[in-house]
């Protein structure tokens, strides 16, 4: 139940652990973020020591010591002078961030104004205003009131996000080079035939595959995927065009083709192995202020590509979306989806248009002051799908108190539902009217019927809060396209039917309730978050053509709603906490008075949710976010792409021996540091880390601290996988330069510098003849002209025998092999 206890760690920042070694803090670490756990005892180290190391890492992290308990009364000593001691032993304190914008000053009168407007304290407040408290006294609600709602306004104003779009740099040149797959439905498309000769002009091998996606299941699609792919070698990439067909799926009429046809085809993907999928769609996003989505529907795959992304970060390549009327004849269009598919940079929701290309980004969205009496309410008679749920039962309860006459309530039981009695009692005794009706929103009869018969009763709908949602998890992996229906049935299904059926001129608002599952992916959520990614791009299709219609993709609500209790403390780890039914409305109070046609709200710890989110795969839409720039793959202060290309730019500017020398230089400082030693000399280049005294809890230390100063995202094996540190420092060399993993052979100059280095050699006679069988070893590579095979295999049988060895032996045996003897 380790994992369960694990679970309780909500907030807790700092763990002791009481056992006889400190594989246990490892684990918590590794599964908690942000957590330091520190063992009480350690194999192999000093007791007294290792205890007083984990106070004085408790102190540092804030806890409070008796110190007269731990060191003894008056027993001091004083701290020696660096002239004599000579190393510098003290945590540098981090350095102030420039650039972030100092905190607003409040001055002590302006406190204590606003502490006596709070407590209604007439007389205090009369005396620091300096005015009459009989004047004050009708003021104070009103005064009391407004700085309730701006302190309300400025909290959950930080939980507002939306979506941008940002021109992306280009590169002048993308080579296509390799075998490229197309699957779509028409060889005749403009955009099959643009697509196809952009890749072969540069240098691409193309194939084209053409399926019927609404009779294509995911293992005839396995079996064409077979037919073009050699065993043992991926594709360069497999590009869908299947999002395209708009065409009702004959047997899921809720979905198209398209969407059917990518979830069967990333269902071939995973069992096939074909390489990376991208997936094209045109119109399906609004890429900039003046732009809105045409498609909601091929929007739908946009959020079923996101989970994709999450759970299957190897097999996914990206979204990319094209014009509403696709590729054309513009020969400029086709070069730049081209240099999309061949992007190294990460960037994997993009927009190509004829101006440039954007990629997707999060950002916080635009603070709404608060204006009481004089913001959004309610008029006349509110429908809301979902209405008897968790959800539907806050949002009616707010309307009621704030004015709303009547209140429809829609359901699929209706008066049956559970609650739906005593929450019509709660409404009444608020002051609105309210009727409870059963209604299958994915019917579009039984929808019309209902709207027919609110009309024929004199009842015009004049706002619609569309909450209904089914909240069933299922990764992608095991989602049917049965199941995927079921999943957007009511959400797609409603939106489309309201949509439909509702004079839009008579509308003061529809809101749609989404989920920030649509706007930046949730493991387990494809599903849903392919429904709530067509509300999203309905509500800004709607709002462009004039009508009142927003969605709000929400974060999991608490008290209920569609959570599931298993899920509470992951997602509470990885840093998503539950709304308040409270703050949410008050998150969409400011929704509807922005009107802006798309945001999201949740409360996210980003120095929790960020490395998460992003450990499998980099993520550059969240990169603009002030919150996550701030953050390295360590948690500390800094940039990680600015940390990365800092180390790679001082790399570069090296000769490939001093890259070597500068990586190994920063393996044994950070290895030093997770051991206890005062000097990176102190580690032994070629001596393993199990040798040197790591173990779990050093190893996870050591991987924080490289991946702090590289900007890598590195796994927690990293010590166990790279053994030694010059394997570790040639690893790393490989993810920061991969260009140089194979090096030039050393110069003339090089070979005559290290003959003169060979001269001057001083030491025993041991010493010299580890270097005379390096040697040994380098000229057997170099004479089979492999680093492989059967040269390895000598070195390595070769490097079994000298370490048992004795000096006698070793001396032996090379006379032997130099054939002296």
């Amino acid at each position: 139940r380790f994992a369960d206890a694990l679970g309780r760690f909500a907030g807790v920042r700092t763990a002791l652990e009481l056992g006889p070694a400190g594989v246990l803090s490892a684990l918590a670490q590794e599964q908690v973020d942000g957590l330091v756990a520190v063992p009480a005892l350690r194999s192999g180290h000093r007791e007294a020591e290792t205890l007083l190391r984990v106070v004085a890492r408790a102190h540092v992290r804030g806890a409070e010591v008796d110190w007269p308990a731990v060191t003894g009364a008056g027993n001091r000593v004083q701290l020696p002078t660096y002239p004599f001691q000579r190393t510098r032993y003290w945590s540098d304190p981090p350095a102030p961030d420039a650039t972030a914008a100092p905190a607003p000053a409040v001055s002590p009168a302006e406190s204590r104004f606003w502490a006596a407007v709070d407590d209604g304290d007439v007389e205090s407040l009369a005396a620091t205003a300096g005015l009459d408290p009989a004047a004050l006294e009708p003021l104070l609600p009103a005064l009391s009131a407004w700085h309730s709602d701006a302190r309300a306004y400025e909290t959950v104003g930080a939980w507002r996000y939306r979506i941008a779009w940002k021109p992306l740099e280009e590169p002048s040149t993308a080579s296509c080079a390799g075998r490229w797959l197309l699957v779509a439905t028409d060889d005749a498309d403009a955009t099959v035939d643009a697509c196809r000769a952009a890749l072969t002009e540069r240098q691409g091998d193309v194939d084209l595959l053409l399926v019927d996606p609404s009779h294509t299941d995911a293992e005839e699609f396995a079996d064409l995927l077979r037919d073009y792919v050699v065993p043992g070698e991926r594709l360069r990439g497999v590009v869908s065009l299947l999002a395209l067909d708009e065409t009702p799926h004959p047997d899921h009429p809720v979905l198209t083709a398209g969407l059917a046809g990518t979830l069967c085809l990333l269902h071939a993907a995973l069992d096939v192995d074909p390489g990376p999928l991208w997936t094209l769609t045109a119109g399906a996003v609004g890429a900039g202020e003046d732009e809105a989505p045409t498609s909601a529907a091929q929007a739908a795959v946009w959020g079923l590509g996101r989970v994709a992304a999450l759970e299957h970060p190897r097999h996914w390549g990206g979204l990319v979306d094209l014009p509403a009327d696709g590729l054309g004849d513009d020969p400029g269009l086709a070069a730049r989806l081209a240099a999309t598919l061949t992007r190294t940079d990460g960037e994997d929701q993009v927009a190509v248009r004829a101006e440039a290309t954007l990629g997707r980004r999060l950002r916080h969205a635009d603070p709404v002051p608060p204006r009481p009496g004089t913001g959004w309410t309610p008029d006349g008679t509110v429908l809301i799908t979902g209405g008897t749920g968790a959800i539907g039962g806050h949002v009616a309860r707010w309307l009621a108190t704030e004015g709303a006459e009547h209140l429809v309530l829609l359901s699929r039981r209706g008066p049956d539902a559970p609650g739906a009695r005593d929450l019509t009692g709660e409404l009444t005794a608020l002051g609105a009217r309210v009727t409870v009706v059963a209604c299958d929103l994915q019917d579009r009869d039984d929808v019309g019927r209902v709207l027919d018969a609110l009309a024929a009763d004199g009842v015009t709908v004049r706002t619609v809060m569309h909450t209904a949602g089914l909240g069933v998890l299922a990764p992608l992996a095991d989602t049917g396209v049965a199941d995927l229906a079921h999943l957007v049935g009511g959400k797609v299904a409603g939106a489309r039917h309201l949509d439909e059926l509702l004079d839009p001129t008579r509308l003061d608002a529809v809101v749609h309730f989404s989920s920030i599952a649509a706007t930046w992916g949730v493991g387990q959520h494809g599903g849903y978050a392919a429904g709530n990614a067509y509300l999203d791009a309905l509500a800004q299709q709607r709002s462009r053509e004039g009508a009142p219609v927003l969605s709000v993709a929400w974060g999991p609500w608490d008290g209920g709603g569609m959570v599931d209790q298993a899920a509470v403390q992951p997602m509470l780890r990885r840093g998503i906490s539950l709304l308040q039914p409270g703050p949410a409305l008050v998150a969409l109070r400011q929704a509807l008075e922005a009107r802006e046609p798309s945001t999201a709200a949740a409360q996210v710890d980003w120095e929790r949710f960020e490395p998460s989110f992003t450990a499998l795969r980099p993520s550059p839409l969240l990169a603009e976010l002030p919150e996550v720039r701030a953050l390295t793959p360590a948690g500390v202060t800094a940039a990680p792409d600015t940390v990365q290309d800092g180390f790679r730019g001082r790399l570069a500017g090296l000769s490939p021996v001093e890259r070597e020398r500068a990586a190994l230089e920063l393996v044994r400082t950070h290895a030093a540091v997770a051991l206890g030693h005062a000097r990176a000399e102190d580690i032994e280049p070629e001596r393993t880390f199990r040798d040197l005294g790591a173990d779990s809890l050093t190893a996870v230390a050591l991987r924080d601290g490289l991946a702090s100063a590289s900007g890598l995202t590195l796994p927690a094996t990293l010590v166990f996988d790279q053994p030694t540190p010059v394997a570790l420092a040639e690893h790393l060399l490989g993810l920061l330069m991969p260009e140089d993993t194979v090096d030039d052979l050393p110069s003339a100059d090089d070979l005559d510098r290290l003959e003169a280095a060979l001269a001057r050699r001083s030491g025993d006679d041991l010493d010299r003849v580890r270097i005379v069988m390096r040697l040994e070893s380098l000229l057997a590579t170099a004479r089979s002209g492999t680093g492989t095979g059967t040269a390895s295999a000598e070195s390595a049988a070769l490097a079994d025998r000298l370490g048992d060895a004795t000096d006698d032996e070793l001396f032996d045996l090379v006379e032997r092999d130099l054939g002296l003897k």
